[in-house]
Order: structure tokens, then sequence, then C-alpha cells
């Protein structure tokens, strides 16, 4: 995969991503075991998150995008199942989940009821809106699914969100 996320990815795909803008490279390129990114809207909050999602199923990596509400799923979703098919991705339409043939995978899950979250192995999450999830979602089930593997993960919500990230944050220590 060639993209402008990663020019060494070891799948030997050319994927070509839309490019990013600066900031989002900036962020890409300063990306830390648990990155929190506060922007406002039409920032590209939702298509940088999709794009790393897809880098780490390229590399035969299980990523998860997980949204409040299953409806607050649907624009990533879109973005990753067209993306994907255009890549010859399976497309589990039922399960929101694509398979890259490297064997990676994205899946889009709701956070409506968090205990459904539990008991999966991840190298990569996203949490889109966070701000609007139950706060019980990252500290009992997701923070305890990222000890195992040191994964990355990238929460993301408005900037009128930032007193929830920066509660959230304080608790991002390993």
């Amino acid at each position: 995969m060639q993209s402008s996320l990663d020019a060494n990815v070891s799948s030997g795909l050319d994927i070509q991503l839309p490019p990013l803008h600066k900031a989002q490279k900036e962020v890409v390129e300063n990306m830390q075991r648990f990155t929190v990114l506060s922007a406002g809207r039409r920032w590209g909050k939702t298509k940088l998150g999709v794009w790393l999602c897809l880098k780490y199923a390229w590399e035969g990596k299980r990523a998860w995008w997980i949204a409040p509400s299953y409806s607050m799923t649907n624009e990533a979703w879109a973005d990753l199942r067209s993306i994907g098919i255009e890549y010859g991705v399976r497309v589990k339409e039922a399960e929101r989940t694509i398979i890259t043939t490297t064997g990676g995978s994205v899946q889009v899950r709701s956070a409506d009821d968090p205990m459904k979250l539990r008991g999966a192995g991840l190298d990569f999450v996203v949490l889109d809106e966070c701000a609007f999830m139950k706060p019980q979602t990252w500290a009992e089930v997701i923070r305890p699914a990222l000890t195992e593997k040191k994964v990355v993960h990238y929460l993301s919500a408005h900037l009128k969100d930032i007193t929830f990230l920066k509660s959230s944050t304080q608790k991002l220590t390993i």
C-alpha cells in the first residue's frame, strides 16, 4: 500500500488514498499511542480516521471504528465501503465489516451498548464523537482491550467537546 499515510507498508498493494491536508499530515506525523484530535466541523476528522483504519487493515491488522450510535457510523461506513470496493476488499454489509486481501479488517461498531464491544483484540481504534459516548465505554471496555497490543488509538470530537477530551487524556497513561 502506498499512500500519503505511510510509504513503508509491506502489503505490496498500490493504494492511492486522497492526499492529506497540512494539518492532517501533522496529526499523522505526531501520532502517539493515544491521539486525541479535537477540531471543528469540516476539518476532515472522519476522513483521516477512515484513512488510518484502512492503513492498518491493509497491513493485515484489525481496526474498529466506534461511534456513539449506529446512525452516527453511516458516513464512515460509506467511505470505508466505497474505498474498499474500489480496491477489491470483501464487504460484509450486515456486519459493517470490510476484509482486505491482506487479511486485515475494519469493523464499524456502535457504542450504544458498551458491553457488546468487550473481548476484541484490536490493532487500531477510532472513537468518533467520543464525547457523546457513555463514560464507561472508554474506561471499562475500550481501554482494557488496548492493553495487550499497545495499539494506537484515535479519539475524535468537535471543539465544543474539549472538556471531555481533557478529562479523558488524563486517563490515557500507560
